[in-house]
Formats: C-alpha cells, sequence, structure tokens
C-alpha cells in the first residue's frame, strides 16, 4: 500500500496550475476486498490501489483532466457502489455500481469505491405439514417461493450486506404455520418471530431462517399407566402400561377416542383438554369425539374399582 501510494505522487507531483485536489478511497468492510484502477489519457500504468486497509491517493489535478475508474471485488465480495465524500465533478458516470466509470475535474472531488462481502442466505421450510414460503428483496422483479413438502427444503441465496428480505408464510390446506426458526447466524431489524407473516430482516452476515408447518398434534396422557388402553380412529394406540401417547393429523380431521380399562379398573372421565380436545373435558364417556383444528391435549382417568 505505501509503495503504490508512493508511485502515485512520483507519477504526479504536485506542480504549478494544479489548482484543485482529487481524493480517491478503497474501502472494504468485514471480509470483503478489492481494488479500483485508476486512469486517464495522460497517464502511464498505475498500479492498482488495493483494500483492506483503506486504499487511498491523494493528488493535485488541474480542471479539465479526466479519470477513468474501474472496480475490480475481490472472492466473495460485491461492489457496492461509488461514494462521493468531497466536492463535485463534471461529467461523472461514477453513480451506483456502474465501473468502469469516469468524470471530469472541475474542482476539489473526493470519492470512494466501497466493497462488501457476499453472504449466503439459507431460506427454507420444514415441518410434517406442508407449506409454501415466499420471499422478495428490493432488486427482485417477482418474489421466489419454497414450497414443503419435501422437508426440509432450503434455498441459498447470496446477498450483500444491508440487503432486506420480506418473508411470507401461508400453511397448506391441513397444516398450520408453527412460526419461524433461526438455524444459524443472525440478521439485523428481524421481525421474524414467532408467527408474524409477513416479516422481514436485514442482511448482516451468513443468516439460516425456515417457516416451519405442521400437521395437528393430538396427544394422549393416562393418569396411570395399567389403568387400561386409549385406541382411536387415526391411528393412535396407547396401551396398557404406557402413559402419554400422539400422533399428528391433518387438520379437520374427526377425531374419536375410546378409552378401555382395564381388569380391576374403571373409567372416571376426561380431563384437562386443550385445543380441540377441550370439548370433552368433564365427559364421563368413554369416547371422545372431536375435530381436530388445533394442536390438541387431554387426560384420560382410570382409577381401582
Amino acid at each position: 500500500m505505501k509503495l503504490g501510494l508512493f508511485l502515485l505522487i512520483l507519477l504526479f507531483p504536485a506542480t504549478e496550475g494544479m489548482a484543485f485536489t482529487l481524493n480517491f478511497n478503497c474501502r472494504a468492510t468485514g471480509t470483503a476486498s478489492g481494488s479500483v484502477k485508476v486512469s486517464a489519457t495522460f497517464m502511464g500504468s498505475v498500479p492498482p490501489i488495493t483494500c483492506p486497509p483503506v486504499g487511498s491517493f491523494t493528488m493535485g489535478v488541474s480542471s479539465g483532466e479526466q479519470y477513468s475508474l474501474t472496480a475490480v471485488p475481490g472472492s466473495g465480495t460485491s461492489f457496492a457502489g461509488w461514494k462521493v465524500i468531497s466536492g463535485s465533478a463534471s461529467n461523472s458516470t461514477c453513480t451506483g455500481a456502474r465501473s468502469p466509470c469516469t468524470f471530469t475535474i472541475s474542482g476539489d472531488f473526493g470519492i470512494d469505491a466501497v466493497f462488501t462481502p457476499i453472504y449466503t442466505e439459507a431460506i427454507g421450510c420444514r415441518g410434517t405439514g406442508g407449506g409454501t414460503m415466499t420471499f422478495k428483496t428490493a432488486s427482485m422483479a417477482n418474489p421466489s417461493s419454497i414450497t414443503c413438502p419435501p422437508s426440509p427444503h432450503n434455498f441459498g441465496a447470496s446477498a450483500v450486506g444491508s440487503t432486506q428480505f420480506t418473508l411470507t408464510a401461508q400453511a397448506a390446506s391441513g397444516s398450520h404455520f408453527v412460526g419461524w426458526t433461526i438455524v444459524s447466524g443472525s440478521a439485523l431489524n428481524s421481525t421474524c418471530t414467532g408467527t408474524t407473516t409477513p416479516c422481514a430482516f436485514t442482511v448482516s452476515g451468513d443468516f439460516g431462517i425456515f417457516a416451519v408447518f405442521n400437521n395437528i398434534s393430538v396427544k394422549v396422557t393416562k393418569s396411570t399407566g395399567r389403568g387400561g388402553s386409549i385406541t382411536s380412529n387415526i391411528g393412535l394406540s396407547c396401551l396398557v402400561g404406557a402413559t402419554i401417547c400422539s400422533t399428528s393429523v391433518s387438520s379437520g380431521t374427526s377425531v374419536t377416542l375410546t378409552a378401555n380399562p382395564a381388569a380391576g379398573f374403571d373409567f372416571d372421565g376426561w380431563q384437562s383438554g386443550t385445543g380441540s380436545a377441550s370439548v370433552c373435558n368433564g365427559s364421563k364417556s368413554t369416547t371422545c369425539s372431536f375435530t381436530a383444528n388445533t394442536d390438541s391435549t387431554i387426560t384420560a382417568n382410570f382409577h381401582l374399582s
């Protein structure tokens, strides 16, 4: 870096008639790297300005001189664009991330080339159910989507720092959206918590996030394992000796649970039901029937005869 600056000073000594000052910097954030080639009609070969660390030069220039700048990002790096830090120039095309670009000296002028890392955003869906997760950034003409099953199913998107993603989760028929789960890294300004949808986050590093879609969970607890068995029309079978049994079904499934007391025990009713199974609370009938629209739990009580 010192050699490059030294060569520039030798090539462009401050001489009488050079009324203005040109200041140029190469800046890289995080793990990014890059270089900038500078040339003009009256210049010979000049070593590129590299970063990191910050590469820069300052020299005397004259009105009317035209310069060309070319930004070259390093591996795993994106050229984020030009940033004017002082003064102005005529006929400048150095805006956005245009490279190469040119400008004509008309006064003091300072400009930065900014390089940022390229991060990987792992976006997807998982769970026992089905659904679609849609994502979009400002630079995307149309949103993209990922559908489950299969589960897990994810997409690796490359993005530079400060890119904002907007995510939307939509459960398929028979499933429900459980919420977002972060599987790696972190992001800035994330609203992707709980079941908030749509939600957004700002890229600040590698980040992995999944929308979780599950079928409806049905769980039965017995007050005593040896008191009896539970049978059902949904494949749930809780034999004598087992205390807790569960399965999953599609939303809207009709469920019938049947309590079968073991020898020497009586059935004492259903209690502590939650979700769709709460309709059976307090019932002494050996059957409990409900439509599973939410995760459901229920306790079957048995006692010695």
